[in-house]
């Protein structure tokens, strides 16, 4: 099977010359898809770090004002190493969103907690936007890695329910993350 390793190279490529990979389905059949670049090259993650420490604030590696960046943000803003409410993340979430404007000035949280789902059976509530999104950043194996530029820092998202209430943690002592909501 096929591992983002195998084709790190290929991705650190201009986007015009990465091209496409064949990727086998469940049912048999195999599915071109372009090749995305998820890590941080070794001068990116210098830079990232170097940035933090001249700054003082703890490496966000997301650059892109989105909900990844804003998950991670928040986590920062409210502690690491802490677990912390949804109800707090998802308050912490909205406030960093606000702050992220489009080209028509209008905040991305606005964009973002507006959103119709594109299937109105399947579709998830901003509720489960945020968690999905959480633990799409928690996947570090694999050729869709969105969190492996946490695994590069060596931390990682941990998201528990626990008395019916769900709880996310910035971890930095584990690049592994957890999730006993599934």
């Amino acid at each position: 099977m096929l591992k983002y390793e195998d084709i790190k190279k290929q991705v650190e490529l201009p986007v015009k010359q990465r091209g496409s990979i064949e990727i086998y389905k469940s049912n048999g059949l195999y599915k071109s898809q372009k090749i995305r670049k998820y890590h941080l090259n070794d001068k990116e993650l210098k830079e990232l770090l170097e940035k933090s420490k001249i700054k003082g604030e703890y490496p966000n590696p997301y650059k892109r004002q989105g909900i990844y960046k804003a998950i991670i943000q928040s986590l920062i803003n409210l502690g690491i190493n802490r677990w912390h409410s949804f109800k707090n993340i998802r308050d912490e979430i909205e406030k960093v969103m606000r702050g992220y404007k489009n080209i028509n000035n209008k905040n991305f949280w606005e964009a973002f907690s507006n959103k119709i789902p594109r299937n109105p059976f399947s579709g998830k509530d901003l509720t489960g936007r945020i968690i999905q999104n959480a633990e799409i950043l928690q996947r570090v194996e694999g050729l869709n890695c969105y969190g492996i530029k946490l695994k590069q820092l060596g931390i990682s998202i941990h998201i528990k329910k626990e008395n019916s209430i769900i709880y996310f943690k910035l971890d930095t002592t584990t690049e592994i993350p957890y999730n006993n909501l599934k």
